[in-house]
């Protein structure tokens, strides 16, 4: 038993109306365009802001490094005690 497909009728609305496929390299315009812009912009504000931040937080902590490193926060009495001290240690 073999089944044969079903004769195709030119005449048939519904076998004839065939909707356009969407071409997926097309670019699509948003349903709400007011609507994605505001988002955009607040997304780029948000951005704006904290890349503002970062930017301050790594200043501020190569400041204290550099600070450090060099023992600028320290007094030079401290360092000749310090100094003397660990060489009288060692």
């Amino acid at each position: 038993m073999s089944a044969t497909p079903a004769p195709f009728d030119e005449h048939d609305e519904e076998a004839v109306a065939v909707e356009p496929i969407d071409d997926p390299n097309e670019e699509h315009p948003p349903r709400n365009p007011t609507r994605a812009a505001v988002l955009t912009r607040h997304a780029h504000k948000v951005a704006a802001r904290e890349r503002a931040v970062l930017a301050a937080g790594t200043r501020h902590t190569a400041r204290q490094m550099i600070r450090w490193w060099n023992a600028q926060d320290l007094s030079t009495e401290y360092l000749a005690a310090f100094h003397l001290n660990h060489q009288h240690t060692q």
